[in-house]
């Protein structure tokens, strides 16, 4: 089963409006719920779908950030087209072991490296905090910030999922948390390791509206 949540588009201090440019893939994680060789899977699809992307496209008008979770492909960044971000979505589905492709591009010039700068901030902050909460499983969740739009992606239990979502919203400079989870039972999260397999439509876009097993979080005041 998998929860796709979308936080509301509220204002909230400097927040106005509604993730890499946000969270880069690191060496496998051993508490990580994937297997290992999942996690190599995951890695090698993301490389492959932004190197292919960027070698098809052109790469000066383009910023694709690829991030794969248990097969599942989370693309966002800017592309100055609908051509290039349906051509993205076909790149991606042309990959080796991709199941999914979720694509978030936004039609645009690149983000500025000011942009960037903040993303990467705010999806360390949400890390930081994700790691000091209580039961959330944060080794286990990948964070991704686009534009001040942080996505989660992992493998939770409904409770973890909805506590990440929270605690992601509450940071500074987030406008919209978006969650793309494969939900697990307490016994599969209580396991060394638990294979879930994804079993939703592909989601291009996604709106405050809970339907699809979408649902909502506000951003904290």
């Amino acid at each position: 089963m998998i929860a796709a949540l979308t936080g509301a588009t509220l204002l909230s201090g400097c927040v106005t409006s509604m993730v890499l440019g946000g969270a880069a893939a690191t060496g496998l994680v051993v508490s990580d719920r994937r297997s290992a060789g999942m996690q190599l899977t995951d890695k090698t699809i993301g490389i492959t779908v932004e190197n292919r992307a960027k070698t098809q496209l052109n790469a000066d008008t383009i910023r694709v950030n690829a991030t794969s979770f248990n097969q599942r492909v989370l693309i966002t960044g800017e592309v100055s087209s609908q051509e290039d971000k349906n051509r993205v979505t076909e790149i991606a589905r042309g990959v080796n072991d991709v199941k999914e492709v979720l694509n978030e591009l936004l039609i645009g010039k690149p983000a500025e490296f000011s942009v960037r700068s903040r993303d990467s901030w705010i999806s360390s902050k949400v890390r930081s905090e994700l790691l000091i909460t209580k039961n959330i499983p944060s080794r286990t969740i990948s964070i991704t910030t686009s534009q001040g739009v942080v996505y989660l992606m992992g493998q939770v239990t409904q409770a973890e999922g909805d506590l990440a979502a929270q605690t992601a919203a509450s940071v500074d400079g987030v406008v919209r948390v978006v969650k793309v989870f494969d939900i697990i039972s307490n016994a599969q999260a209580n396991s060394s390791t638990s294979s879930v397999s994804s079993t939703s439509s592909n989601t291009s876009n996604t709106s405050s509206n809970t339907s699809s097993g979408m649902t909502t979080t506000p951003l904290q005041n």
